[in-house]
């Protein structure tokens, strides 16, 4: 009892000397390049919409409105011993599902290499519908510190893949200065810390 009341007090101070408490605003969310997509049966195609070829250690930096952690939750069994029936875990179960409200410059960078991405994945004319198997493209989440020069910690969602681009209503309106926000949505595979995550690297370069 008294190392957990120590524990406790010891999780106080440390808040009350340093603060280190994480707010809504502190990240950076990222593309990690995703390097080839296909298969022996439609071949291979280089997978570069980020234009970062020539150096694949630069990640795609996009305009966040807002993001989040993904869910993690546990499935369940039932199994039977002696007559009685107990519940137990199984396996993590991901939400797959993931939205991103995407700030949207003039030029419409952000929006057309998304749409070019689905474009490849699921446009009719090419064969097959698209390239059909399971993206190498990850998407990054970077947390940081309260003054937003440096890098805390980071989250990788794996193997995601853009499902919905909305609309985008361009009408006159008299006092509206509001940038263009797109709530889009994507699938991922499953999401991890990254522990080996450089936190030295520049959190307003290129990195």
């Amino acid at each position: 009892m008294k190392a957990n009341e120590y524990n406790i007090q010891a999780f106080y101070n440390q808040i009350m000397k340093t603060r280190p408490m994480l707010y809504g605003y502190q990240f950076i969310l990222e593309f990690v390049q995703g390097g080839q997509m296909g298969n022996d049966a439609i071949g291979y195609e280089q997978f570069d919409l980020f234009n970062n070829r020539e150096n694949p250690d630069t990640n795609f930096t996009y305009y966040a409105q807002s993001a989040s952690l993904p869910k993690f939750q546990i499935n369940k069994a039932t199994a039977s011993y002696y007559g009685t029936q107990f519940r137990v875990p199984t396996v993590i179960q991901y939400d797959h599902d993931y939205n991103v409200k995407i700030l949207i410059e003039q030029d419409m960078i952000m929006y057309e290499r998304l749409r070019l991405w689905m474009k490849k994945i699921s446009d009719l004319r090419l064969n097959g519908g698209g390239i059909k198997t399971i993206p190498s493209v990850a998407m990054r989440l970077n947390l940081l510190d309260s003054t937003h020069q440096y890098f805390t910690t980071s989250y990788v969602l794996e193997g995601v893949w853009p499902t919905n681009i909305p609309t985008i209503s361009l009408e006159y309106k008299q006092d509206d200065n509001n940038p263009i926000m797109l709530d889009c949505k994507f699938k991922y595979q499953y999401c991890y810390r990254d522990d080996d995550f450089d936190t030295s690297n520049n959190p307003l370069g290129n990195h």
